[in-house]
């Protein structure tokens, strides 16, 4: 365990490579860092609409108001919590991995492999609601994980208050997928006891605990604050409640994919079932039956616009169900391994080395291959089927790798779908893939397997711990291949994200925090993480309309009616180039209405006649007048 904690500390560092870099990215400065200076000097951002009416809700989740509280009452710098908090989140996520596939399976192998697939693919990044990335900062609904597998495997053992208390400490974190993984837990704790009056008092009490953790916080940091809930119909434009309303091909794209990965991963979950305990096979069709029943309340409320329950977007539950889902496929995929196959071993290898939806749903048509004895004609017609689809797979990707991505070919593969085809070959978290490394991975197992089954090979190795070298052979070298590629594709991304442009942005709002008054206010534009306060610590005037998913404010309303206006009396329709056409004149009624100090702007874009107070190669940071 202190092994993998290291190994996942590692892997961040070279992910994120520079902690201020990484703060000066945090989409709309959604980051523990921002929230603290705005809770302990909301004078200083009396300007900052977009902060008014979040940062109430965001302070109700302890990744908030903890660093906030400790910054203000004891001079703690809130930077500390945004560094441990994403090191917890994947050490964290990688160890609860570990231990939720010990309680299954008792076997250290597996659980390993589960922890290095989840550590590399983050396969909850695909799920339909179309929740992912952001693993390089502090996220609520990532750093929530640890404790919500944690809570499930220790209701696997039997420990139903420790898993109480998880469940609490995720609430802490993230209400929502906190109470959606209590739907696991107690649907579980339901089929393993009769269910009589304690049972039921046993599954209440937990989701009361629960419930308590989830409200309490929110109602106290939001209370005072006029607040007006979000219309159905404005819902609808949030990618995650309804992702079909997303723009194209994105939207579409991924949602099938999601879909794609969360059956596909369920199912490959089921096949690895033969053998697996009572208390493994009830908790996988618990997550299974609960994830159904919370995406179809999510489409119905959908369907008919409840605006109550698409608030909670409890399609979410997929996230859930796909971390549930690895311990059983790797489960599978070692079985597979060492089953001498060349075949399963090849299909195990592509999933294990280039996740994505071709490759999950190679393995998933290759498990209709009959085990032993040959089956009736409709099973071998399946197992032929499961061999081809494997086999084209494989060379698809192989084709892929070698010719390169072809926007042309990929993309029109199926006509009908125009683009989307594309997103989903190509949809996996892995830049640099490394079939040097599968293809030797390959060679060592089939050599293992090989050796074993020859006589001298039975005569080394005693007959009864055959398939024991077998499967440790296959963990260990599949093992230390997907670490060296997790940490070359790790360094590539974190090298290309904290350079360039990105370095540009911390430098200036580095500039913006010594060289600035505390309370004054920018003005941003261009900006594509709309980030300025974390690292700059001052306020920003945002040029989109503020709210979000949860509530709104009349305030907030009264600002996005404004910048609506503003946007139609100056002909603005696209955000980036409509803003970069404004005039000087433009630029000081904006100021009149709105205010702002200063103007960011991207450097490519037109100069204007304001005096330049700071500029670098990717942006220029002018000084208003009037």
């Amino acid at each position: 365990m202190t092994l993998l904690a290291l190994l996942s500390t590692v892997e961040v560092w070279l992910l994120v490579r520079d902690f201020g870099v990484r703060l000066s990215q945090s989409p709309i400065d959604e980051s523990p860092v921002a929230h603290a200076y705005f809770f302990a000097n909301p004078g200083d951002f009396s300007l900052d609409a977009y902060m008014k009416v979040w940062s109430h809700v965001a302070i109700s989740s302890v990744t908030n108001w903890l660093p906030a509280f400790l910054f203000k009452y004891l001079s703690v710098p809130p930077g500390i919590f945004f560094a441990l908090f994403v090191i917890l989140q994947a050490a964290g996520l990688s160890c609860a991995c570990y231990c939720f596939a010990m309680a299954l399976f008792k076997s250290r192998g597996i659980s390993w492999l589960t922890a290095l697939f989840v550590l590399m693919w983050r396969p909850h990044f695909f799920s339909p609601a179309l929740i992912g990335g952001l693993d390089w900062m502090p996220y609520a609904n990532w750093l929530a994980l640890p404790c919500l597998i944690m809570a499930a495997a220790t209701v696997i053992e039997g420990r139903v208050g420790s898993s109480t208390m998880w469940l609490g400490v995720g609430a802490a974190i993230h209400p929502i997928m906190a109470l959606i993984a209590t739907m696991f837990v107690v649907a579980y704790v339901l089929t393993q006891r009769r269910l009589d009056f304690s049972t039921l008092l046993l599954a209440a009490g937990v989701g009361a605990v629960v419930l308590l953790v989830a409200y309490v916080p929110g109602y106290i940091s939001t209370r005072g604050l006029a607040t007006i809930s979000m219309s159905a119909k404005a819902l609808l434009n949030n990618a995650h409640i309804y992702p079909l309303g997303a723009e194209y091909p994105y939207g579409l794209a991924a949602f099938i994919n999601g879909i794609f990965w969360t059956v596909g991963l369920f199912l490959l979950g089921l096949s690895g079932l033969n053998g697996a305990s009572k208390q493994a096979r009830w908790f996988l069709f618990s997550a299974g039956a609960m994830t159904g029943v919370a995406c179809a309340l999510h489409a119905l409320a959908v369907i008919f616009q409840f605006a109550p329950v698409m608030n909670l977007i409890l399609s979410r539950a997929c996230i859930l169900l796909l971390l549930v889902s690895v311990p059983f496929v790797m489960r599978r995929v070692v079985a597979d391994l060492v089953s001498g196959s060349a075949l399963r071993v090849i299909a195990a290898l592509l999933l294990l080395f280039n996740c994505c939806t071709l490759s999950i749903l190679g393995l998933v048509a290759l498990s209709s291959y009959p085990a032993g004895a040959a089956g009736s004609r409709v099973r071998t017609a399946l197992a032929w089927l499961g061999s081809a689809v494997a086999f084209v797979t494989s060379a698809i990707l192989l084709v892929r790798h070698v010719a390169g991505y072809s926007t042309a070919v990929d993309h029109n593969v199926l006509f009908w779908m125009g683009q989307t085809i594309g997103w989903m070959l190509t949809e996996n978290r892995l830049n640099l893939f490394r079939w040097d490394l599968l293809i030797p991975c390959a060679a060592m197992i089939a050599l293992a397997s090989i050796l074993a089954r020859t006589s001298w090979g039975q005569d080394l190795i005693a007959l009864p711990a055959r398939q024991i070298v077998e499967f440790r052979v296959a963990v260990a070298v599949v093992a230390c291949a997907l670490i060296v590629a997790m940490s070359l594709d790790n360094d590539a991304v974190g090298l290309a994200e904290t350079t360039g442009e990105h370095r540009d942005l911390y430098d200036a709002q580095v500039w913006a925090r010594d060289h600035t008054q505390p309370g004054s206010a920018f003005i941003n534009t261009g900006l594509a993480p709309l980030a300025w306060r974390g690292v700059s610590r001052r306020q920003t005037i945002v040029t989109y309309a503020v709210g979000n998913v949860y509530v709104s404010t009349p305030e907030a309303q009264s600002y996005n009616a404004r910048m609506a206006d503003f946007k139609t009396r100056n002909m603005i329709v696209d955000d980036s180039e409509g803003w970069a056409r404004l005039d000087e004149n433009q630029w000081r009624a904006f100021k009149s209405e709105f205010g702002g100090d200063y103007l960011v702007r991207k450097a490519g874009w037109n100069s204007l006649s304001f005096p330049v107070v700071f500029a670098n190669h990717s942006f220029v940071v002018y000084k208003l007048d009037g």
